[in-house]
């Protein structure tokens, strides 16, 4: 009779924590979806400048001159000091980045967006779970500095190019 009652209370308590464990998941599925619908306008940002890191690669006529890297250059350097990169902050920083670019170029960093497949090329699929945790918690979130994504590397080639050009 003892072990019969230590037996369901053990399965009694195996269920709990599988219980605990699944609203856990549940918790934090929701708050990642929040964070990924919240951070987009980051996303924005960091696939705007993966762009311009294409125009540069594949359209070297178009290239940034080196008075738009010296613009460009406090902007990116911001942007890699910055521990948590807030929506509001890249919702400032995008127009500043645009209005560096001139006319030909806009219009061909817009036909290189076009051409991007949703998301590949540093979108919000390409930052993990972690990162977003840890925005929706009110730790550090930049993915623009994440070597580990696509949005990372090309936003860290840009970076190293504009470095170069605005000496």
């Amino acid at each position: 009779m003892l072990m019969h009652t230590l037996r369901n209370a053990a399965l009694a308590l195996v269920g709990v924590l599988l219980i605990a464990v699944g609203v856990a998941q549940t918790d934090d599925s929701s708050k990642i979806q929040a964070a990924r619908a919240a951070t987009e306008p980051v996303f924005e940002l960091g696939r705007y400048l993966s762009d311009i890191q294409t125009l540069e690669e594949k359209y070297p006529k178009l290239a940034l001159s080196k008075e738009q890297a010296k613009q460009l250059l406090p902007i990116l350097q911001e942007i890699k000091a910055t521990k948590r990169l807030t929506p509001e902050v890249a919702q400032k920083l995008l127009p500043k980045v645009q209005g560096i670019l001139n006319p030909t170029q806009r219009s061909q960093v817009a036909q290189i967006a076009s051409q991007r497949t949703p998301g590949t090329e540093g979108g919000a699929p390409g930052a993990n779970r972690v990162q977003f945790l840890n925005y929706a918690n009110g730790g550090a979130f930049n993915p623009l500095t994440n070597s580990q994504t696509a949005l990372g590397q090309d936003f860290a080639k840009l970076l190293a190019a504009m470095e170069k050009r605005a000496r």
